[in-house]
């Protein structure tokens, strides 16, 4: 049987922020695109976020160029216009779960002479800090840090703090027609062209002026941006007398990354801790319980006036994927092409609309000019589903 062909400016692949930020503003300036997705929307790296909108890297070497900087230094303010519901997209629908995201530098350990334990990062359970402080005071602070046991520096990050579901239901919303499902992955033909297929629907063939493939892990395949690729354990924490407003990037005296926290409320409306940073990324052979005990134990030893008791605990693995850029992990995008076929890589969740910047300047540098599509053999075709939050999406909880 012949396939219908469809022939269009832009075809996106790979349904996370990127790719659904790029197709609301493509759509918005006239191109005819289409996402194709072969998981549930935000189902990689998107969902697993943390949802910090801040306007300084939070990992990695950064010395800017002029350009950006600027473009940085505008960034959060430019998140919020559009959460107001001005700007290039309408992000009303967005919730925001912290208009003070903290940095902590915390506090150092009492015992702080060498040992083989500290050396392997295997500190003791209960091993004290100092409770040294600076910085913020109680009174600036939510009340779940009100504690005379709180050492360290605490300050406030530049930004907020979002919920990501809701983002990508936002995202989603303009554009949903243009967003369908795709069984299996996406496999070029030799004319560049990709043949959609989907269970009780005749193929497609989408015929692209441009192929964008923003689809985490999987564009590694193409080899057009360096990656450096690991696992992510990633711990939460439900119920108890868990406080809902802990939004907190912690580091080292180092400036390293040690945890960051998230509070949410899961479907039932109980509290959940959701902990990532530097201590997720761990070896495959440390277990879910392993790296469930080792957070706790973080948790307890750094914030003890904190209980745990009652709480219940989960762990997820979520590979991760960031671009390389000689010796150091990219902390802004990274757009290349080669030939029509594009590979972006925003960096996280608050650079995506940098991301949509360079595809789109890239488009019209090639002059590519918007074109209208006949878009009839996609008329009802299957949507992917949006992806639960991690955890409710969790079977199994550790009492």
């Amino acid at each position: 049987m012949l396939s219908s062909a469809v022939k269009l400016d832009l075809l996106i692949v790979g349904a996370g922020f990127s790719g659904l930020w790029l197709l609301n503003r493509a759509c918005r300036e006239g191109y005819s695109a289409l996402l194709i997705e072969s998981d549930r929307i935000g189902s990689g790296q998107s969902i697993h976020g943390h949802g910090f909108i801040v306007a300084h890297p939070t990992v990695g070497p950064w010395t800017p160029t002029e350009a950006q900087a600027q473009q940085v230094s505008t960034l959060v303010s430019r998140w919020r216009e559009m959460c107001a519901g001005s700007g290039e997209i309408d992000l009303r629908r967005v919730r925001i779960l912290s208009e003070q995201p903290l940095r902590w530098q915390l506090p150092v350990l009492a015992n702080s002479g060498f040992s083989l334990r500290r050396w392997l990062g295997l500190r003791r359970k209960h091993e004290p800090a100092v409770v040294e402080r600076s910085g913020l005071a109680d009174a600036e602070l939510p009340a779940s840090w009100h504690s005379e046991q709180r050492g360290g520096h605490m300050d406030r990050l530049d930004g907020f703090v979002i919920d990501n579901r809701s983002l990508l239901e936002a995202l989603v919303w303009p554009v949903r027609p243009y967003i369908l499902h795709s069984r299996g992955p996406v496999v070029l033909a030799g004319d560049g062209s990709v043949n959609l297929r989907v269970d009780g629907r005749d193929p497609v063939v989408l015929q692209a002026q441009r192929t964008v493939f923003t689809a985490g892990t999987g564009s590694a395949l193409l080899g057009s941006v360096p990656l450096h690729i690991w696992q992510q354990s990633l711990v939460m924490l439900r119920g108890g007398q868990l406080p809902d407003d802990v939004f907190v990037n912690a580091v080292d005296d180092s400036g390293r990354r040690r945890f960051n926290v998230t509070s949410h409320r899961d479907a039932e409306g109980r509290v959940v801790w959701y902990l990532g940073g530097g201590n997720s990324d761990v070896s495959s052979t440390v277990d879910g319980e392993e790296q469930i005990e080792q957070v706790r134990g973080e948790i307890e030893r750094y914030m003890p006036w904190v209980s745990l008791a009652g709480t219940e605990s989960a762990c997820i693995s979520v590979q991760r994927a960031a671009a390389r850029l000689r010796d150091a992990i990219a902390v802004l995008p990274v757009v290349k092409q080669i030939d029509g076929f594009i590979t972006a890589w925003s960096a996280n969740v608050a650079t995506a609309p940098l991301l949509a910047d360079e595809v789109m300047e890239l488009l019209r540098a090639d002059g590519l000019h918007p074109s209208a599509a006949d878009l009839r053999a996609v008329d009802g075709w299957p949507a992917p589903e949006l992806a639960a939050a991690p955890w409710d999406n969790v079977k199994s909880w550790l009492a």
